[in-house]
């Protein structure tokens, strides 16, 4: 720093000297930056398009659950001695099974790169995949 605040009290001839020896600080270098409208889109929406691809299965859980009441299976396989905690189980590993499929396109999406760029560059894939998991 104290080169580029003597540098700007020195003439012409000071300067040309400095440069001769090498001396002279440059600009910092930048790299080139690309403008993609993609990525500034999901970087300000990003939330919001996970609560939309998780949407789709919560509906599909309410309208399974729904339809299983209107048929009275669950009331028939309790008759049959089925578990409580077998049948709840049940569903939970059908939609994980379901969630884990959709939870791994949705993140192998986000990180192949489109147009030159993935949306997240710098984020490990197994911890999005975990996270994007335990959000549903």
């Amino acid at each position: 720093m104290e080169l580029v605040a003597q540098s700007k009290n020195k003439t012409d001839a000071e300067i040309e000297n400095m440069k001769s020896q090498g001396d002279l600080l440059n600009r910092f270098p930048k790299e080139k930056s690309l403008n993609d409208p993609l990525a500034g889109v999901l970087e300000q929406h990003l939330s919001f398009v996970i609560l939309l691809a998780f949407c789709f299965l919560g509906q599909q859980v309410v309208k399974r659950i729904a339809n299983d009441k209107e048929s009275r299976l669950k009331e028939y396989m309790l008759m049959m001695k089925l578990g409580r905690d077998v049948l709840w189980r049940s569903y939970f590993v059908f939609y994980a099974i379901i969630a884990l499929l959709a939870v791994f396109c949705f993140t192998t999406t986000i990180f192949l790169p489109i147009s030159g760029n993935a949306v997240l560059i710098f984020s490990n894939f197994s911890v999005i995949f975990v996270f994007c998991f335990l959000y549903w």
